[in-house]
């Protein structure tokens, strides 16, 4: 399957993620909580692996000892997120096996070695391919599909080659599903301002909270179009986070350390757990949807899409059926039948004969219903899409306004520019802006002057 010879996809990436919200909506909690029960202990064990090794002396022992336990605590979220998927596949395929969720020792160990195998091999992949940018979104959506085509029946090679055709495919649907959904721009986006926070500190020790608070700002707002939905999560959670100590305290009148010290809330550690609950706020979705995605791709070849849409049909028939039997075998009520009078049964039968024949009145509306006068459609009906569609749409809206606006101030910009560097305003008449060079030499101008006082 490869994606030249891919047909379009039957779905866009916005109705795929509309669909995968309905997905994990429709998932039994105990099923849900499979996902959690790998996911939280690995991040609670990865933030306290990275405080205790940024803010503590350890022992090398130490180290490889809590390395290890990470290690360890990966290796049993990847465990998870295979029965999750398993359980979600359970609710979009007619014919999931249900050993895929409980099988033999031999299976659970050959799929434990594939998983840690495949993701290891991630850790390195995955940030050279953002590096990239290119290759980045394939090689993302076939670490996803490692962990969703798992069936514990394929061996290594096999699992591989079913992952990388499905992740080549419909690439401008996978781009925007890692846009508008994956938390990982998220966390890259945080690794970075983690490593250029203490360098810029470093190299201006003058620089007080005020302006690391505006910096955190600007970087904010200039990763919010690169993931909307994952920075928006986030604000989110960092509210509820910062409200909530305010919360106990005006419940309980205990005060907190939180209330006391606002570095907390600039502290790594702070954007480090937002960003961890943020992830497991939006993983569970977007495994979702590119479960689903898998599924539309396979079923191209299966039909799997048509008979699960068949067997849903079914269910309901099995359901309607008593109910139209009884119906249909439930007696019916005759009306009573009125005596006619002596006067009435007396009375001839007239017969009443048509003025025009029933052929020739058909013939006359069709001749009627020709003309151009009738010869007219209905308006076709606006798709309006569903909240996530609506969503992205507001998001975009705002982007180009905020594009429109900018364009605006440097069209003012050029224009004052021009105004600065013309001489006796001939420059004016001509019209146009300031060209790049114009804008340089006015820049570095006053600077070289600058430079020749201070030699």
């Amino acid at each position: 399957m490869h994606a030249s010879s891919t047909p379009p996809p039957a779905k866009s990436a916005f109705d795929l993620v509309e669909e995968a919200f309905h997905l994990v909506r429709r998932l039994p909690l105990h099923d849900l909580a499979a996902y959690y029960i790998g996911t939280l202990p690995f991040l609670a064990g990865l933030l306290y692996f990275w405080v205790d090794m940024t803010h503590h002396s350890v022992p090398e022992s130490r180290v490889l000892l809590e390395a290890l336990g990470v290690t360890l605590l990966f290796i049993w979220m990847k465990i998870w997120q295979v029965s999750y998927a398993r359980r979600l596949w359970r609710l979009v395929a007619v014919d999931q096996p249900a050993a895929a969720v409980v099988a033999a020792p031999a299976r659970w160990a050959g799929m434990i070695g594939r998983q840690t195998m495949i993701h290891a091999s991630g850790l390195v992949a995955l940030p050279v391919a953002l590096v990239f940018a290119g290759p980045f979104g394939a090689v993302y959506a076939f670490y996803q599909n490692a962990t969703i085509l798992e069936d514990m029946t394929d061996d290594l090679t096999g699992l591989q080659r079913r992952a990388m055709k499905m992740a080549a495919a419909w690439p401008r649907q996978n781009h925007l599903l890692i846009w508008s959904l994956s938390p990982v721009l998220l966390v890259a986006a945080f690794a970075i301002y983690v490593v250029l926070v203490p360098i810029m500190s470093a190299v201006t020790p003058e620089w007080s909270s005020l302006f690391l608070t505006i910096y955190s700002t600007i970087y904010l707002l200039a990763i919010l179009p690169l993931t909307p939905f994952a920075v928006v999560t986030a604000l989110n959670i960092a509210t509820v986070l910062i409200v909530l100590p305010h919360l106990i305290k005006m419940l309980t009148g205990t005060p907190l350390l939180f209330l006391t010290n606002s570095a907390l809330i600039l502290n790594s550690f702070f954007m480090a757990v937002v960003c961890a609950l943020t992830w497991c706020a939006l993983d569970p979705i977007i495994k979702a949807a590119y479960l689903l995605r898998c599924f539309y791709l396979a079923s191209l070849l299966t039909g799997e899409d048509l008979r699960a849409q068949l067997a849903r049909y079914a269910r309901v028939l099995v359901v309607a059926a008593p109910l139209l039997f009884v119906l249909a075998s439930a007696p019916a009520v005759a009306a009573p039948e009125i005596d006619p009078g002596p006067a009435e049964s007396a009375a001839p039968a007239l017969e009443v004969q048509p003025a025009v024949a029933p052929g020739e009145l058909d013939r006359a509306i069709d001749v009627v219903m020709a003309g151009s006068e009738y010869d007219w459609r209905l308006p076709r009906q606006p798709n309006e899409g569903g909240i996530v569609s609506k969503f992205f749409m507001q998001v975009a809206e705002t982007l180009r306004h905020w594009a429109e606006v900018v364009g605006h101030w440097l069209d003012k910009l050029g224009d004052w520019l021009s105004r600065r560097l013309s001489r006796g305003g001939d420059d004016e008449a001509g019209g146009g802006g300031a060209s790049t060079m114009q804008v340089v030499l006015y820049v570095a101008w006053p600077r070289s002057r600058r430079w020749r006082a201070v030699d």
